[in-house]
Formats: structure tokens, C-alpha cells, sequence
């Protein structure tokens, strides 16, 4: 008894520590049929695994979790005995997930003292809906779970009156915990809601997540990190919800999370690596000659999957990472974060980047003379041609650049010739507004003086404040011009301001989503050096020189508050963190 006191005190003092799961397979479980769920638990947990008898009760004290996933074979005393004291006096937690057809008097063996028992069948369903679930902490943001197959269905539990229900189906129980003694016991009866495919839905991952929440501790910090990220994936973040995550002024502080060779990630060449940061999911994904990388913010890799040769050009994602848009030859593909090809559709232009919006509802492409939009359905929702445009820009000519409001409502393009932008309902195409139009004539009443030039792009951004104001950043030749805009009208709010001498070069900028800041990288050819740097709009303020590089062979891709930034340098990579 003493021991087990020990070793208890000695797992509350850990702290940040991930909760450790011991994984039997000494009971004929086929782990081999579930290696997402195993990978899961990996991602989020210590997992180890027991495949050599006897159990152990040492080995078992070093674990939080004693899990067995559809266990078949008998279990002798000896081992019955172990697993008892484990969770009585050690303190440990046994969680069984389990199907029918899995010979229930043998696990029923083993559960019998915690009066948990696996029954007869339930009815074979294939989703059930939540209208048909009982209220549980598990079922948390959880509106169905997806069996897939009535063939892996479940079974019947019962549960003695001191037990817990976590999981009710139209009266059956599929989900109760006992606790006994130091510990508790969990029998799950749903293991279909956890093979490969179905663990591809997000209401089925939520309910894993929420699974291991009920096992874990507050100390168990690296667990619950990993699950929260998770979490953004329940419901996609809406523009204001993401203008709450950053409330607080950036103070200019640069703290580097890791950094990486291109050798190591198997890059040989840093222009053809294209890269997407999805925030909510702490999530980076990079796409290089036809393989899908998936990182960690702290550098670890999640995944890779190896997509067909489509020639990818560009990529964009949600910021909740359930939607990776690639841009290919005459092709835009969808992939979800497991790297599964959702959808493609034929594109207008062998060449061509893509914008979504935030919540990834909707995409814009654009090459060439085409700017083609589609919901992440793979729905059409129409196209802008240069030529249509011909009286604001000036004939037939390409379009330059595309911005895709965080909601998704509105998209604002460039195009050559005439230098107008154009603002565009998406619930209006073909319609168009122009928004802003600069004849040459008139080009010094407006933003830039006579420095602006019409075979010149202008970078610029494009984000709602609010529902009637909208503002636009536009930077060309080393000056800012943030406007107002609402309706048609058109107010200066900030410019033209030069962000930076003449001597410096802009090489690359972009607005975070919420429009406070602009970040930039400047070279200084005389010093070959270049920097970082953010420019602060609503305080009209620079952070300067944040950080630097001897090359200028440098691009950036910050995450849409500018909190993460991925810095790709000749041929290494850099991870940092922006305060």
C-alpha cells in the first residue's frame, strides 16, 4: 500500500508531463486494425506497449492508463489479481474499448469486481445522432459518432447503480466508468467510432479527445496542450473570434521555436517548397515535388503523405487545418489534414496561387486572366475574366493578385493596364464594383504621388473591421496607404507613409488578419543583410531589424495574427514566436 501512495506522489509532482498509457496486447488485441487510433494516442500521450507475459505489476505502477482495445483471449487470476491491485491501490485507471463479437465472458472475467459487464448487441447503426444521445461530458461539442459499419456495431454495458453512464444510446449504455478504490475503471463499447476512416470525421476525434480529457490531470500539461489545439477543430473560428486571440499589443519579441536544414525534411530546393500555417490547429504544412509535410509548431513531425503529381504551384488552409487547398496544372485539389483527397475541380490556368478565407469555407484562385471561386464543397461559384473588367483596366491584361476577406464574403483583385482594384461580392458575381481607380492623369491626387506605376504590382491586403467598414492596405515602392472604405467611398486613413528609406528594398509584406499590424522583410544590399520587421498601423510605429539574415534569399509565412512565422532561408528553415 505504501508503494502505491509512493508512486502516486511521485506522478502528481511531475509536472508538464504527458499521461502514460500502457497498451495490452497480451489478450489477441488487433492493434494493427486500428493504426490511427494508435497514432492518436501516440500524438497526444507516453504509449507503451505490454506484449510479453507475465503482467506486470512494476510495469503496469509506471503507467496512468491500462488500456486494452478489444481484447478476445481468457484471463488467468494471476493477472486478474494484478490489475486489481494496480487500480486499487496504485491508483491506476484500466479503460477497455471493445465491439461485439469479441467473446465478452472473458472480459467480463476480469470486470466482474467493478460491477461493469459487456452484453447482448445493440442494434446496428451506423451513425448515431445526438438527438439519441444522453448528455455527457464526452459528448461535449460532439453532435453525432460515426460507426461506419452496422457489421462493427455495438454492445450492450451494465453498469451497477454506483457506476457512472458516459455514453447512453436510446437507453442502451455504451460508456461507464467505476471508480475503485485509488483508481477507475472505464469499459467503452463503441471501438467502430475509432477505426481509420471514421476517426477522419471531427465529431468522432472530439470524442477521443474528450475520452483522454477524462482521464488526464491538470498537471498533465504536454497532453492537454495537444488536445486543445485539437479542439479549434470543432467548429471553424468566425472573424471575431479570431480578432479576441490577439488583444494584446505585439511587444517585438522574437523567441526561435527550432530550425531545421532542408536536407533533413528532404528539400532540395527552397523556391519549390510551398507553405501554409493553420493557427487554431498548430499546424504547419509544406508541400514539396509531391509529398505533404505536416509539422508541430515545436518542430515535430505529424505526418506525410504522398499526393498525386498534379505539379502544385501554391497552397492555402483553413486556419483550423480541416481543409488544404492545392493549386495544380489545370487542377484545385482538396486535401483534409490526414492527407485524404477530399475533392479536385478543373482550374482556368496552369499557373495558379490560391486565398481562403479563415474559416475555409471559400477559396479563390487566380492565373492568368481567370479568377475562379468554389466553396470547399467543390462547388463552382464562378469567375472573373480580365477582358469583363476592359473599361476600368484598361483592355485585356492579367490579373496581378487576388485577396480573399477572412469571412469569405467579399474578394478584391489587380489587374494590369489602368491599375484599378475591384471589389467583389461573392454572392454578386459576375457583378463588379471598382473600387479603386487610378488613371495616370490623376495618380498624384492619390496614395503614392508619382511613384505609383501601372507595370508595377502593389501588394496589398484586405480585412473587415466591421460589417460596414472595411479597410484595404496597399504598398508599393517603400510607402503605405491604408484606406477606409465604406460602401464605394473611399477615406484615407493612413499614407501615404514611407515605411522605409529608399536605400532599403521591401522584399516581401502581409497584414495580419485583423489589420494591426503589417510584417515586412527589408534588404540592404550595401550590407547584403536582411531583417524582419512589423510595422504597427494603429500606432503608426515600427519594430525594426527583429531579426536578421545575411542573404537575400529569404521569404516568410506568418500565421494569420502574426503570433507564428515560418522563415525559409537558402536552404534551412525557421521556426519563431512573435510577443
Amino acid at each position: 500500500m505504501a508503494l502505491g501512495s509512493k508512486n502516486k506522489n511521485e506522478k502528481q509532482g511531475s509536472v508538464g508531463r504527458k499521461l502514460k498509457i500502457l497498451l495490452d496486447k497480451l489478450h489477441g488485441e488487433k492493434h494493427w486494425m486500428y493504426p490511427e487510433l494508435i497514432r492518436i494516442l501516440s500524438e497526444r500521450c507516453e504509449v507503451s506497449m505490454l506484449q510479453k507475459k507475465p503482467l506486470d505489476i512494476k510495469q503496469m505502477s509506471q503507467s496512468d492508463v491500462f488500456m486494452l482495445i478489444s481484447p478476445k483471449k481468457s484471463w488467468e487470476d494471476s493477472e486478474i489479481n494484478a490489475v486489481h491491485e494496480y487500480v486499487e491501490s496504485y491508483g491506476g485507471i484500466l479503460a477497455i474499448i471493445t465491439t461485439q463479437g469479441r467473446k465478452p465472458k472473458n472480459i467480463n472475467k476480469l470486470l466482474e469486481t467493478y460491477g461493469l459487464e459487456v452484453g447482448g448487441e445493440v442494434a446496428g447503426e451506423k451513425i448515431l445522432s445526438r438527438e439519441h444521445l444522453d448528455d455527457s461530458p464526452l459528448l461535449e461539442n460532439v453532435d453525432t459518432i460515426a460507426l461506419g459499419s452496422i457489421t462493427i456495431g455495438c454492445t450492450k454495458i451494465m453498469a451497477s447503480s454506483e457506476a457512472t453512464i458516459l455514453c447512453k444510446y436510446k437507453g442502451d449504455v455504451l460508456g461507464a466508468k467505476r471508480d475503485y478504490g485509488k483508481g477507475a475503471v472505464y469499459l467503452f463499447s463503441c471501438l467502430g467510432a475509432f477505426d481509420d476512416k471514421q476517426l477522419e470525421r471531427l465529431d468522432n476525434k472530439v470524442f477521443l479527445n474528450n475520452m483522454l480529457k477524462s482521464f488526464i490531470t491538470p498537471e498533465m500539461k504536454s497532453t492537454l496542450e495537444v488536445i486543445e489545439s485539437d479542439e479549434a477543430l470543432v467548429k471553424p473560428d468566425s472573424v471575431e473570434s479570431i480578432k479576441k486571440q490577439r488583444e494584446t499589443s505585439l511587444k517585438g519579441e522574437i523567441k526561435v521555436c527550432w530550425t531545421k536544414d532542408f536536407k533533413e525534411m528532404g528539400f532540395k530546393n527552397p523556391a519549390a517548397v510551398h507553405t501554409a500555417i493553420a493557427l487554431d490547429a498548430k499546424r504547419i504544412i509544406f508541400e514539396y515535388q509531391g509529398k505533404l509535410q505536416i509539422y508541430g509548431f515545436l518542430g515535430e513531425q505529424k505526418q506525410i503523405t504522398t499526393i498525386k503529381p498534379y505539379g502544385i504551384c501554391d497552397l492555402a488552409v483553413s486556419s483550423n487545418c480541416s481543409k488544404i487547398l492545392l493549386s495544380g496544372k489545370n487542377k484545385l485539389i482538396t486535401y483534409n489534414r490526414y492527407g485524404s483527397e477530399a475533392f479536385k475541380v478543373d482550374s482556368y490556368a496552369e499557373h495558379m496561387s490560391v486565398k481562403m478565407a479563415l474559416d475555409g469555407r471559400i477559396s479563390a484562385a487566380v492565373g492568368k486572366e481567370y479568377i475562379q471561386l468554389i466553396d470547399m464543397k467543390g462547388n463552382f461559384l464562378g469567375a472573373l475574366h480580365s477582358a469583363w473588367g476592359s473599361k476600368f483596366l484598361g483592355g485585356r491584361a492579367e490579373f496581378l493578385n487576388v485577396l480573399i476577406s477572412p469571412n469569405g464574403s467579399y474578394i478584391v483583385h489587380t489587374s494590369q493596364g489602368g491599375m484599378a482594384l475591384n471589389y467583389v461580392a461573392v454572392n454578386a458575381l459576375p457583378e463588379r464594383d471598382v473600387l479603386l481607380q487610378i488613371p495616370e492623369r490623376e495618380r498624384s491626387k492619390i496614395c503614392f504621388g508619382d511613384e505609383i506605376s501601372v507595370d508595377k504590382d502593389i501588394a496589398l491586403s484586405w480585412y473587415p473591421a466591421s460589417a460596414s467598414n472595411k479597410r484595404l492596405t496597399l504598398v508599393l515602392n517603400n510607402k503605405i496607404c491604408i484606406l477606409d472604405i465604406n460602401g464605394k467611398e473611399i477615406q484615407t486613413f493612413l499614407g501615404p507613409y514611407p515605411l522605409e528609406e529608399k536605400s532599403l528594398s521591401i522584399q516581401d509584406i502581409q497584414a495580419t488578419s485583423d489589420g494591426k499590424y503589417l510584417l515586412y522583410l527589408t534588404y540592404d544590399k550595401h550590407e547584403n543583410k536582411t531583417s524582419f520587421n512589423v510595422f504597427d498601423v494603429e500606432k503608426s510605429s515600427k519594430m525594426k531589424g527583429l531579426l536578421e539574415f545575411p542573404t537575400s534569399n529569404v521569404k516568410f509565412i506568418p500565421s494569420h495574427d502574426g503570433s507564428n512565422v515560418v522563415f525559409i532561408i537558402d536552404k534551412q528553415i525557421k521556426m519563431i514566436a512573435l510577443s
